[in-house]
C-alpha cells in the first residue's frame, strides 16, 4: 500500500509538473503573440528548447505510467496472494483450535471413565478387604471348632482302625465349610475375593497339616 501511495504521488507530482509547464507554454505563446513583431526571433529558439525539453518530459512521463501501472498491478498482484495466505492460515488455524477442542473433550471423557474405574477399584479392594477379615474370623472359628472336635474325638478312643479319631472325616467337613464360605464371599465381592480364597485355601491346607500331625501324635500315644 504504501508502494502504490508513493507511486501515485509521483504520477501526480509528474501531472502537475505537465500542467505547469503546459501553463507556461500557454504563457509564453500568449506573450510571443503580443510581442511577436519584437520577440519572434529571439523567442523561436528558446520556445523551441523548451518543447523539445517539455516532449521529452513527456516521453518521460509516457514511458512511466506504463512501468507505475505494472507496478501497481504487481502490488494489487501481491496484496490478492497475501490475503489469500491470511485466509488460508485462519482456516487452518480454525480447524487446528476444532481438532485441539475435540482431543480435549476426548481426554476428558477419558479422565473421567479413568476416575470411575479407580472408584469401582477402590470400592471392590475395600469390600475384598472387609471379605478377607470376615473370612479371617470365619477360619478363626473353624480352626476353634477344629481343636474342640479333636479334643472330643480324643476323649472318645472307640473309633475304627483306619480314622481312630475320625481326623479324616472332619477335615473333609472344614474343607466344605471353607470353600461354601469361600464361594458366599466371591458373590459378595466379585473378582477382588480371590486374595479372600487363596487365603482361605491356605488356612484348609495348614488344618490338614496339623490334622497329619495330630494323627501322629495319636499313633505314638496308643
Amino acid at each position: 500500500a504504501k508502494e502504490l501511495a508513493r507511486l501515485l504521488y509521483e504520477l501526480q507530482a509528474l501531472q502537475g509538473h505537465v500542467d505547469k509547464k503546459n501553463s507556461e507554454l500557454m504563457a509564453l505563446n500568449q506573450e510571443n503573440n503580443e510581442q511577436a513583431l519584437l520577440a519572434l526571433n529571439t523567442g523561436r529558439a528558446k520556445l523551441r528548447e523548451e518543447s523539445d525539453a517539455l516532449k521529452e518530459e513527456m516521453l518521460a512521463v509516457a514511458e512511466a505510467i506504463p512501468k507505475a501501472a505494472r507496478k501497481q498491478q504487481q502490488v494489487m498482484q501481491e496484496a490478492q496472494r497475501a490475503q489469500r495466505g491470511l485466509q488460508e492460515a485462519q482456516d487452518l488455524w480454525h480447524a487446528q483450535v476444532n481438532i485441539t477442542r475435540n482431543a480435549l473433550k476426548v481426554e476428558e471423557n477419558e479422565l473421567a471413565k479413568l476416575s470411575g474405574c479407580r472408584e469401582a477399584l477402590h470400592l471392590a479392594l475395600l469390600e475384598g478387604r472387609r471379605a478377607s477379615l470376615d473370612l479371617s474370623g470365619k477360619v478363626a472359628q473353624l480352626r476353634s471348632e477344629y481343636g474342640r472336635l479333636l479334643n472330643w474325638q480324643q476323649a472318645h478312643s472307640a473309633q475304627s482302625e483306619s480314622d481312630p479319631f475320625g481326623l479324616e472325616a472332619m477335615a473333609a467337613e472344614l474343607r466344605r465349610r471353607i470353600q461354601r464360605r469361600g464361594a458366599t464371599a466371591a458373590g459378595r465381592c466379585g473378582g477382588s475375593v480371590r486374595l479372600c480364597l487363596h487365603s482361605g485355601y491356605g488356612e484348609m491346607q495348614k488344618f490338614a497339616s496339623e490334622e497329619t500331625a495330630s494323627r501322629r501324635e495319636m499313633s505314638v500315644y496308643q
